[in-house]
């Protein structure tokens, strides 16, 4: 990671296939203030720190904390594994298998992915809660058979119109991995931007409701406790689900970034496009 707190592409290009690189740079970088990433694998201790048993100890070797890594790699039943099924492989070898198994994997998870439809917005200005609120709607697209993500979104007044838009290539990704960064990405612009009232509008169904969650400050995922960090700043903020037919403008701006492209860029104008989707959504007013 750099000094900033970033991904640093050139160490990591220097180390893994651009490939696998682009993967990493989908993942948010760990920082302390969204607390520490949690492992899904329920072992003894994981059921400790959840109050559901009282006995941390592997059951197997008898050590006295089970934990995630100690299940898949330190415990002898586990390594007696490991060594049957690849005996003799220098940790180069085990790192190139490692990898090449991962490519298939994922080469093999497009084979069952669809192209989304596409469809006009169009402004709903009911939907807003009232004057002084601001509207943020944001959206991840995902490309087939790539999986390269791209972010983007569009913040707006109450009336509908245009304050501030964003895009972002985020790497390999799958939708609801770009929904979150789309959230993220819009939130901490309407928060550097001194916003008070905000709406969040997506048309993840999967993402809203993660952020929504009562648990959300204990999510396994850090996007969903950064975005949960956010929330809890000093105003007040609504998330909710549209269709995709209200959502098209932010679909739009999505794509605009050119691939390959990690930073953020910032629209303060619309484009043409947008311009044209603008006055498009005013006409239903």
């Amino acid at each position: 990671m750099t000094d900033e707190g970033n991904w640093d592409i050139q160490r990591l290009s220097a180390l893994f296939p651009e490939w696998i690189v682009s993967h990493i740079l989908a993942i948010k970088c760990p920082s302390p203030i969204d607390g520490n990433d949690q492992c899904g694998l329920m072992t003894h201790a994981e059921r400790c720190r959840r109050n559901l048993s009282v006995n941390p100890y592997c059951l197997e070797c008898s050590n006295p904390l089970e934990t995630a890594l100690h299940t898949l790699r330190d415990c002898p039943a586990a390594r007696n594994l490991w060594m049957y099924f690849l005996p003799n492989l220098s940790d180069s070898a085990l790192i190139s298998r490692s990898l090449a198994w991962a490519k298939h994997y994922f080469d093999s998870a497009v084979l069952n992915t669809t192209s989304p439809s596409v469809s006009r917005s169009v402004w709903i200005p009911e939907a807003i809660p009232g004057s002084g609120w601001i509207c943020l709607n944001v959206d991840g697209a995902v490309s087939v058979p790539s999986h390269e993500g791209r972010i983007g979104g569009l913040i707006r007044s109450s009336a509908g119109d245009w304050i501030v838009g964003f895009a972002k290539e985020i790497g390999r990704s799958d939708a609801l991995q770009a929904e979150l960064w789309a959230i993220f990405e819009g939130m901490s612009l309407a928060w550097e931007y001194g916003f008070v009232r905000l709406l969040i509008r997506s048309d993840s169904k999967q993402a809203v409701e993660l952020v929504n969650s009562p648990i959300v400050g204990s999510s396994g995922l850090s996007l969903v406790r950064a975005i949960y960090r956010l929330r809890q700043q000093n105003w007040i903020t609504e998330v909710k689900w549209i269709s995709r037919v209200e959502n098209h403008s932010a679909d739009a701006v999505a794509k605009f970034v050119n691939p390959s492209d990690f930073s953020l860029h910032i629209y303060a104008t619309p484009s043409l496009e947008l311009d044209s989707l603008m006055r498009a959504d005013n006409c239903q007013l």
